[in-house]
Order: C-alpha cells, then sequence, then structure tokens
C-alpha cells in the first residue's frame, strides 16, 4: 500500500489512494499479493510507515471484521516520516484495517512476511496490557496507572495469562511499546526476566516525542518480560499482539548486539562489526547473523533484528534485505537528523547467514541487536562464498571475519612476501577484516568487506587497483561500493552491485570485460559492463562471462563479442555459476 498521490505498489493494488481522514479506517487488501497466499494466512508481517501527516495522531492496525480495539502502532508526528514494524492477524476476506486518529496522513506498507495457522505463532487482537501514566487503563486492569518508570529502574510486566496468552509454554511474545513523557534522552530495553540486562536497546525516545517500536521478547520462567529506562523519567504503554509457543520454528534469545558502526563508543558482543565507520550514502553494510549472539551456524531462515539509526546528516531511508540478493523497493527506518531511529525488522538471510542494510542518502550509524531466529533454510544462492580455491591456493573466512590461505604464493596470492613462494598451513592474510565473502581465481583472490567494498591480492592483471605489479597487500578496488557479489577466474573478475549494475576488469582477451573496453587489453580497474543492468548474478570463464538477470534471462558476452547478449530459449533463471577453467580441492 501507498496512499501518495505518487505511490506505487508492486502489483498496481492500494496506490494513489489518498491520505487517510481524520477518524477514518482504510482497509487493505493482503491475501493472493506480493507472495502471501490467498489462504491459509493467520497473520503479516508489515512495515508500516507514516508520512505527511498534518497533526500529531496515532495509527491502529487489527484484523478486519472485528470492533477496533484500544491500541495503537504507530505515533505520528508532523515533519517526522514515522515507520514502525506491524505483525498483525488477517481478518475477514483476507483484509486488515488502518484506523487514523487526527488530521490527514498517508500510509506505506511493505509485506514482509506471514504466517500460517499452527503451533509457529499466535497472533491476537491487539490489546492493552500495560499504561503506566495516571490516567492509564489497560484491557484487564492490571499494570495501569502504576507511574513512570524512573532513571536506572525495571519494571517486570506479567505477560503470561493475560489477554489470550496462555498461561505456559509461551517462549516469546510480540508487542508494541510506546514511550510518552519522557523528561530525558534516554533508551528503552526489553529482555526476558529471568535473564541478566544486555548492551541492546529497543527505543531511544527524546522528550516531546512519542516513540514507538515493535519488539519480540523472550519471556521468563516466571511469564515475565523486564523494561528498563535509562536516563530520566518515562512512561511505558505495552500492547500485546501475539506469542510464539515454546519449541517450535522460532527460538528467541536473549538480545545481542552485531553491529555498533560508531566509531567513538562502538561495542558488539564478539567484536566483529564494532567501531567500523558510518554507513555512507548510496551505501550497504553487511552483518554476519549465523553463528553470532546465540543465533546458530546452520538452520536459520530468518532473524528478528532491532535495526537503530543514529547520527544520520540527512533525511534517509535504510533497508535490509538477504546479503547477496538484490535490494528490494521498500524500506525499514526513515531517520532524520537528530532523532534515534529504531525499528524491528524480521529479516530473511542471505546463503551464508548474512543479512545487508543499506542507506540511500548522508551518512549514518547503525547499531543491530539481534532477539531471536527462525529456522529454515537461508535464501539459495551461490552469490557469496566462504570457502575458494585459485589454481594453487585456497582461502577461507575465519570465525573472527579475518582470511587465512594455503598453497602458492608466487604471485602474493596467500597475502605474504613475495619473497616466500609458498605456505604448507593456512596462514593469515594481513591487512584485511570483516570480510563476508572471498573469490579465487587463477593467482589472485579478492574480498568482499561488511561495507561492500571490495579488497584484492595476488597477480597485478586480476586485481582492478590499478597496479601494474603483482602484491600480496590486499588493496581497495576503486570506483566500487555496494559490492553484494564477486566472479573471479584465471585472470578476470566481475562484481553485482546492490543495484544491479556489473562491473568487471582484468584480462580481456576475449571481451570477457564488457563492452567499455577494448578486446585485447587489460583493465586495470573496474569497467562498467553496458547492457548488463538489472543482474542479479555474474560467472566468468576465460572466454566468456554471463550473468543472470532479475527478469529472469541470461545474458552472456565474450568470446569476441563484448556485447551482453540474450541466450535464446532460456528463462526464468535465478542464478548461474560458471565451472572453473582450472579446478582445485581442499
Amino acid at each position: 500500500m501507498d496512499t501518495r498521490a505518487t505511490g506505487v505498489t508492486v502489483d498496481g493494488i492500494a496506490m494513489a489512494t489518498g491520505a487517510l481522514a481524520p477518524n477514518s479506517v482504510r482497509t487493505l487488501h493482503i491475501t493472493g499479493r506480493a507472495g502471501v497466499p490467498a489462504s491459509g494466512v493467520d497473520a503479516v508481517v508489515l512495515n508500516v510507515t507514516a508520512v505527511d501527516q498534518t497533526l500529531p495522531t496515532f495509527i491502529t492496525v487489527w484484523p478486519s471484521g472485528i470492533a477496533q480495539p484500544r491500541t495503537s502502532n504507530l505515533n505520528p508526528t508532523p515533519g517526522i516520516v514515522a515507520p514502525n514494524l506491524v505483525i498483525a492477524k488477517v481478518g475477514s476476506g483476507g483484509n486488515i484495517d488502518f484506523y487514523n486518529s487526527t488530521g490527514n496522513v498517508n500510509l506505506i506498507a511493505d509485506i514482509a512476511g506471514w504466517f500460517a495457522p499452527g503451533n509457529t505463532y499466535t497472533p491476537l487482537t491487539p490489546s492493552r496490557i500495560m499504561d503506566s501514566r495516571s490516567n492509564g487503563i489497560t484491557d484487564d486492569g492490571q499494570a495501569q496507572a502504576i507511574g513512570a518508570l524512573g532513571a536506572r529502574q525495571v519494571y517486570s510486566l506479567q505477560v503470561n495469562g493475560r489477554q489470550g496468552v496462555p498461561g505456559s509454554g509461551v517462549g516469546a511474545v510480540a508487542v508494541n511499546i510506546t514511550a510518552v513523557n519522557h523528561t530525558a534522552d534516554t533508551f528503552i530495553t526489553a529482555y526476558p526476566s529471568d535473564s541478566g540486562r544486555t548492551n541492546t536497546s529497543n527505543l531511544n525516545p527524546k522528550p516531546g516525542i512519542v516513540a514507538p517500536n515493535m519488539a519480540v521478547v523472550k519471556v521468563g520462567a516466571d511469564g515475565k518480560i523486564n523494561l528498563f529506562n535509562a536516563e530520566g523519567s518515562t512512561d511505558l504503554i505495552v500492547d500485546v499482539v501475539g506469542w510464539f509457543p515454546v519449541s517450535t520454528g522460532f527460538t528467541p534469545i536473549t538480545p545481542a548486539r552485531l553491529l555498533d558502526t560508531r566509531v567513538s563508543g562502538g561495542t558488539t558482543v564478539d567484536s566483529i562489526g564494532a567501531a567500523v565507520g558510518a554507513v555512507s550514502p548510496n551505501g550497504v553494510r553487511t552483518v554476519r547473523v549465523a553463528g553470532r549472539g546465540g543465533v546458530p551456524l546452520t538452520g536459520v531462515g530468518a532473524v528478528v533484528l532491532n535495526v537503530t539509526a543514529i547520527n544520520q546528516t540527512s533525511s534517509s531511508f535504510i533497508t535490509a534485505f538477504p546479503a547477496g540478493q538484490p535490494r528490494p523497493n521498500s524500506s525499514n527506518l526513515n531517520p532524520t537528523p537528530g532523532i534515534t531511529a529504531p525499528n524491528l525488522v524480521i529479516a530473511k538471510v542471505g546463503p551464508n547467514g548474512d543479512v545487508s542494510l543499506y542507506n540511500s542518502v548522508g551518512s549514518v550509524d547503525l547499531i543491530v541487536d539481534v532477539a531471536g531466529w527462525f529456522s529454515g533454510s537461508p535464501l539459495q544462492s551461490n552469490a557469496l562464498n566462504r570457502v575458494t580455491a585459485g589454481r594453487d591456493h585456497t582461502c577461507a573466512i575465519t570465525s573472527a571475519a579475518t582470511v587465512r590461505c594455503v598453497g602458492s604464493n608466487e604471485f602474493g596470492q596467500l597475502g605474504l612476501p613475495l619473497a616466500q613462494a609458498s605456505a604448507a598451513t593456512p596462514t593469515d592474510v594481513p591487512g584485511v577484516a570483516d570480510v563476508v565473502s572471498i573469490e579465487s581465481g587463477g593467482w589472485t583472490t579478492c574480498a568482499v568487506l561488511g561495507d561492500s567494498s571490495v579488497k584484492c591480492w595476488g597477480r597485478d592483471r586480476a586485481l582492478g587497483t590499478g597496479s601494474t605489479s603483482n602484491t600480496p597487500t590486499p588493496t581497495t578496488v576503486p570506483f566500487l561500493s555496494g559490492v553484494v557479489s564477486l566472479a573471479t577466474e584465471y585472470l578476470q573478475t566481475c562484481a553485482v552491485t546492490v543495484d544491479g549494475l556489473v562491473y568487471c576488469w582484468g584480462d580481456n582477451s576475449f571481451g570477457v570485460v564488457g563492452p567499455g573496453f577494448p578486446i585485447g587489453g587489460v583493465a586495470r580497474s573496474p569497467v562498467a559492463v553496458v547492457g548488463a543492468t538489472g543482474a542479479t548474478q555474474v560467472a566468468i570463464g576465460l572466454y566468456a562471462t554471463c550473468a543472470a538477470m532479475n527478469d529472469g534471462s541470461l545474458k552472456c558476452w565474450g568470446d569476441g563479442n563484448p556485447n551482453p547478449t540474450a541466450v535464446s530459449g532460456v528463462g526464468g533463471v535465478v542464478g548461474s555459476r560458471s565451472a572453473p577453467i582450472i579446478a582445485a580441492s581442499c
């Protein structure tokens, strides 16, 4: 849904329908759209964004066909783009309803997933289970008008046995938490009552601004969750929207910090992704999720993350998506300078268990806290590698996001001094860290880093750094940003960016670099491949290069024809990987 006059949706439905008026309801059809089945859907996960609001208001989302509940999901203020994740039970006709209280407001809804009936998630009609304000009212009379939380104060909120949440067998609850009347800049942390508080946050309220955020919180053994307030005093409102049973496809965990890009003070649970610097304009930061903070290395299909934007220099938007995949036309956060902007994200992971975060405009620091994971297979793709082999060397990424290589070092491909011919045991490559994928071909290795830049080392003709000499030092490839995958073979390399652009460099004896460089030469810096825009993955060989396109076609170039040309009779392509000219095994 996009009600704006310029609004566009994935299927042309519910777009440009006009702002919601005061005290009005808008019904949105959900089932049978954008990957959601026409039947068998119990609840959907939506990112709902309010824009162009003319007055402070609140938005309520609930299943169609029942009375409007006394809850809220968003609390928009004029001049601020306000997003929030919503897990909504689907009502009659496969619809959900949106209520706007005051003024006019445009709403955008991006679909992120759905739940089938069963034992994974039980959606509820939203109910208020806490309202600390002096005039606060809850739906069962508990935890109401209890007074604001003071600085460093913790409130233990009973959730089991209330408003549709069972008295036992509950692993986690989905709640919308809203902070109001705060007297200082602060942060709120929700965590299980039987665990110590961690270095994470769910809300980051500022005085004068109502701050809501969705949270999925593991429930303590006593059926409670804890709510911590850092500074000043604040009232808290909690609406429960559903619950996850114990021992299902979802595993809640005590929150853990996986990314904190702030150069000053940024820390994470294992030091990976700490103090790595702000995300640049049109930049991507890839977060390693699997194997960290209580998330297993394998069997993870999606993760629940709280993503916070801070120190943004411009009004921007942040999009979370599976690493190694094209960026979708949606958003999760809409940060504005001077305001710390958090939002819950349920993100499908990439083939290596990673999630990428895209920043549109200006620079921004990002903080990512993981709260749980869903079992399943990650999005299948060959776009990213963690083990790779060249002609006579093999490299792998370590658990610390560094690289180790073994084999021949004739051209510096192990990262060792050129005088050292080889290494019989895996050896650390100095000067490269925060690595998310690697590719080796011939006598060169290249790595994609967490900031989606690329570093290469080894033989000169395949480095892409402009160098005319072999180098063992990992060196940044210029003119590249937002790289989501690489393909390397013999003396050539190609990269695909988050926006589907292809860049190639290296030996161009057969035109594999594309039409932007003379056949027979050596492209020592990346060359944009004209005619290959919209690529999702690329594979390169000695004689030819092929790219899988987002329309399902396959385009190839080389063997004397440098122009990307659609392969006749081939459709529905979801990925490609050519067999190497020289294969190595380990």
